[in-house]
């Protein structure tokens, strides 16, 4: 059996995927077709299959870079091949949309060797580049489970809000105040769900949510007191994390503490 640091994938028969020399970046990552035990001449380095004596160790074979080079890769110790998808030698990760127009992913971002074939489109995750912000993407590609696949950055979809009731509440400090007065509390605030965040668009701030019976009348401090107003805000809020339920699939919050209503 494989050592269990790297990456075992089970299509097209199997295959592995690992970065060398704790350098997780794209030439030192492989992604490899076959691996068995083999008599190998070991020198003081623990990946070179040239040296001074004979050992029997793990040898992965087929193996292909970024770039498409070829190499051999000899083990002799369990944490020299490690999976580049859970090790903290790599960035963190960040979600892609894979195989919308093609259907194969590859052994290496620049050459045409079918790793795996017959993919559906779909949200992966894949390593991120040093900025913390964009995919790792060298020729398209990307690099994910299946190898180094057709790849595009994934872009949540905004909130699609259910169509809004007629207003009828009638504003204490006038309609336009509390429109104006519930889009400047509610831009640009950061709604979470475990450790996910997103944000509400602007046009939708102000066009949907503060259009609401329950938002106007949360924000129209003419009204009573901020205590006197949290039904009002609960209703608010509970409107858009039931937005955010339906069209993000998940609840969506905000701590009351951050909102002036």
């Amino acid at each position: 059996m494989p050592y269990p640091t790297a990456y075992h994938g089970t299509g097209n028969g199997g295959y592995y995927i690992g970065f060398i020399q704790n350098t997780c970046t794209a030439d030192h990552t492989y992604v490899c077709k076959r691996y068995a035990w083999s008599m190998s001449r070991i020198a003081d380095g623990p990946i070179f299959n040239e040296g001074h004596s004979t050992h029997c160790v793990p040898e992965y074979s087929e193996c292909y870079n970024s770039k498409g080079d070829q190499r051999r890769i000899y083990i002799y110790d369990k944490g020299i091949f490690k999976n580049p998808f859970n090790d903290s030698h790599c960035n963190k990760s960040i979600k892609v949309v894979v195989n919308s127009s093609d259907r194969n992913c590859y052994y290496s971002a620049t050459t045409n060797k079918v790793l795996v074939s017959g993919l559906k489109e779909r949200i992966v995750d894949t390593m991120v580049n040093n900025d913390g912000q964009t995919p790792r993407m060298i020729n398209g590609r990307c690099l994910v489970g299946a190898g180094w696949c057709q790849c595009k950055k994934y872009v949540p979809p905004s909130p699609k809000p259910a169509p809004v009731s007629k207003n009828t509440y009638n504003c204490k400090g006038g309609k336009s105040y509390c429109i104006d007065r519930c889009y400047r509390k509610l831009k640009d605030k950061t709604w979470r769900y475990s450790n996910k965040k997103a944000q509400i668009g602007n046009t939708e701030i102000k066009n949907i949510y503060c259009q609401t019976d329950a938002c106007q009348a949360a924000f129209d401090d003419f009204n009573g007191t901020r205590n006197s107003r949290s039904s009002y805000w609960r209703n608010c809020k509970n409107i858009i994390t039931n937005d955010f339920k339906i069209y993000w699939g998940f609840p969506y919050t905000i701590d009351d503490s951050s909102i002036d209503w």
